[in-house]
């Protein structure tokens, strides 16, 4: 004889799970962030979030497991420092090994100031491309969120930005063939000399119009 479950006791806490099914689009409200930038709608693709409740019955998990971060290379990418959707205890190892291995690269929560993030040691000054900010007072934590960041932050992200452009301008001009360069100068050789000509005949044209003798007079 099969024995019955007990009943669970008022305000029993379940384990949070991420329910999911073959239905085209059924977890695209997990999957998507909206909010309004500059008078736009904004529609972001995040990792998905788990759920309380049962399968027919759920409810989003109120809680956190994902962050955004401004990487050292200037892109802001959606971190989850966890092993799955389900999973919401930012306590374990790894958990703290990955976040850590973010403070070591340099790495920037988007929603906090980096100032205050430097002031505290989680960033070292180091980390920091845009050292003019560093004399600044870090801004109040309520005036910040990962998608309305402060003017620290978007200073710091077009400084890394631009300095990760340089980078990559450099490392692609080393790998570029002897045929590539020559062909490259050629261009430019070619579009001095088209530029030159362009601007003799330009002089020429206002030389005639001006030296230019008037019609005769017609005989009446």
């Amino acid at each position: 004889m099969d024995q019955q479950q007990p009943p669970q006791p008022p305000g029993f806490a379940q384990e949070p799970v991420f329910w999911t099914s073959t239905v085209p689009n059924y977890n695209d409200a997990d999957r998507h962030v909206r909010y309004v930038r500059d008078g736009a709608v904004i529609v972001e693709r995040v990792p998905q979030g788990g759920h309380l409740g049962s399968y027919d019955d759920k409810r989003p998990h109120p809680g956190r497991n994902w962050f955004r971060f401004l990487t050292h290379t200037g892109h802001v990418v959606a971190l989850r420092p966890v092993n799955g959707a389900a999973h919401y205890d930012l306590s374990t190892g790894y958990a703290q090994m990955e976040l850590q291995r973010c403070r070591v690269q340099g790495w920037l929560h988007y929603g906090r100031c980096p100032i205050s993030l430097v002031q505290s040691g989680e960033i070292a000054r180091e980390h920091i491309a845009e050292k003019s900010i560093l004399d600044d007072r870090p801004c109040e934590p309520s005036s910040c969120d990962e998608t309305h960041p402060c003017r620290h932050m978007l200073a710091e992200d077009r400084a890394r930005k631009a300095r990760n452009a340089k980078i990559e301008a450099e490392r692609e001009a080393m790998y570029k063939s002897e045929e590539a360069k020559r062909v490259e100068e050629q261009t430019k050789t070619q579009n001095a000399t088209l530029a030159a000509l362009l601007e003799v005949v330009r002089k020429l044209d206002d030389k005639t119009a001006v030296e230019a003798p008037p019609e005769p007079k017609k005989k009446s």
